[in-house]
């Protein structure tokens, strides 16, 4: 093994150098990384305050938002001192660039599937995902160590080639679980909340189908760069990538907080809360509940009520999981919604 380059490089080992253009569209993606993180850093900083406020302890939504922010900063340094050649090829620079592109895909899906939670009706259900999704994504974490690294240390032409199309297919999937979660959480919004009458929440609907389009978008232009010459100027574009989807994830959560806050007017006005989750049989008394349930619900504990089982959308003061949300359950009755503790 040579050490013209750097710890397990092999004599063989030809370097990429960059033309103009590669190193024009590396520093423009530099440049936004480094204005998105400010923005970024701001809105989680305050994200932050106020969940340490309230819980007076590092939650897991705030630990995951900063685990992204920071994985996205230092793959950007690494990705800008690679390609203005400060950092030599090295098998402990390919080892830094894979791990940390490990930690942002694995907390960004779990801050997603956090936001999910709040809307599942046992909470097992959310636990269950979680590790679904971690097995997924560890799985094409390994592959990436395995399959990826050889070819960037340039072992067998073997090796590049499996990487040429494997490289693509696991990003594709990265955005298949993606958008999978996020359509589920518009499902469960549609089926759970916006159907039981709490109509405000359609602004939550319409957004987050805005955002699921601007965030695939994000994988499928990271894919489109992998053809560029270069074949490493695409891992300038990681930073931008995942700081904006970090960005609509710590937006999503403001906008459910926001909402979680305001009245629900036309849903008191125009629906009747009535129906079991059961039909009842023949000759059964079982009284109706009225439009005006919901105001005499107090305002700490508001929802709809639908046969035994209670939606609520509460404000509340128990420790928050993201951003001050989080699904609860209490007694013999199902309590399926958002608490929010400000």
């Amino acid at each position: 093994m040579g050490q013209k380059y750097g710890f397990l490089i092999p004599d063989t080992y030809v370097p990429e150098v960059p033309n103009e253009v590669d190193m024009n569209t590396s520093s423009i993606f530099w440049g936004l990384s480094l204005g998105i993180a400010l923005f970024t850093a701001a809105k989680a900083g305050k994200q932050s305050l106020r969940s340490w406020k309230r819980s007076r302890r590092l939650t897991a939504y705030v630990f995951m938002v900063w685990a992204v922010w920071w994985s996205s900063m230092v793959l950007g340094v690494l990705a800008w001192g690679f390609q203005r050649q400060y950092i030599p090829p090295s098998f402990g620079f390919y080892f830094c660039v894979a791990l940390f592109w490990a930690f942002q895909i694995q907390f960004l899906l779990q801050i997603i599937i956090n936001r999910l939670g709040l809307l599942l009706a046992v909470r097992g259900r959310a636990t269950k995902l979680k590790w679904i999704v971690f097995l997924i994504i560890l799985a094409i974490n390994i592959s990436v160590f395995i399959i990826w690294m050889p070819a960037r240390l340039q072992i067998n032409e073997t090796w590049y080639r499996l990487n040429e199309i494997w490289d693509r297919c696991e990003k594709v999937i990265f955005a298949f679980v993606d958008g999978f979660l996020n359509f589920y959480f518009i499902y469960l919004v549609r089926s759970h909340l916006i159907r039981n009458g709490l109509t405000k929440y359609y602004r939550l609907y319409y957004t987050n189908l805005v955002l699921i389009f601007a965030s695939l978008s994000l994988d499928f232009v990271l894919v489109g760069l992998m053809s560029l010459r270069s074949s490493l100027v695409y891992l300038s574009f990681h930073p931008v990538c995942y700081l904006l989807k970090l960005q609509i994830e710590m937006v999503m959560a403001e906008l459910i907080r926001k909402l979680v806050q305001s009245s629900n007017a036309n849903a008191i006005d125009n629906i009747s809360y009535k129906v079991s989750t059961t039909e009842p049989q023949s000759g059964s008394s079982r009284p109706a509940v009225r439009n005006n349930t919901l105001n005499n619900i107090p305002r700490t504990h508001q929802g709809t009520c639908i046969g035994g089982n209670t939606t609520h959308i509460s404000v509340g003061d128990r420790e928050d999981d993201a951003d001050g949300l989080e699904l609860h359950e209490r007694g013999g009755d199902l309590e399926q919604g958002i608490r929010q503790t400000d």
